[in-house]
């Protein structure tokens, strides 16, 4: 009897640390690089991960036609660009750096980063 309990708590403890580490890296690439003209984004994408806690901050759940594009885990999100191009109905956002800078430098702005909304901020020459 004993065995069990202590086997139903090293389970309970490795699920526990599944879920937490899935959690902390997320899905999705850890680091996303942007080539740009103004210089190189890195974009660390499990470290925004942790402070959003909702992919939908940034992968919205609906495309243009009002169809669900991802689900609420963020499972399914696909590359930007495979809407947002030349082909996208609203020329405000036919380009992922349009997205990008709209998002970006509004969350930036909002939780008060300090030079969050700056070009160098971001991009970098190397």
């Amino acid at each position: 009897m004993r065995n069990r309990s202590l086997l139903s708590v090293v389970v309970a403890l490795v699920f526990g640390l599944a879920a937490t580490l899935a959690l902390a890296g997320g899905g999705g690439p850890e680091v996303i690089t942007i080539p740009a003209k103004k210089g190189t984004v890195t974009f660390h994408h499990w470290k925004h991960q942790q402070r959003a806690k909702n992919c939908g901050v940034c992968h919205h759940y609906k495309g243009p036609d009002g169809k669900r594009v991802i689900d609420e885990k963020g499972e399914h999100a696909q590359k930007c660009d495979t809407c947002h191009n030349k082909s996208f109905p609203n020329k405000h956002y036919n380009k992922p750096m349009k997205v990008f800078h709209k998002r970006c430098k509004g969350c930036h702005k909002k939780n008060h980063v300090a030079h969050g909304t700056s070009c160098h901020f971001c991009h970098k020459k190397k």
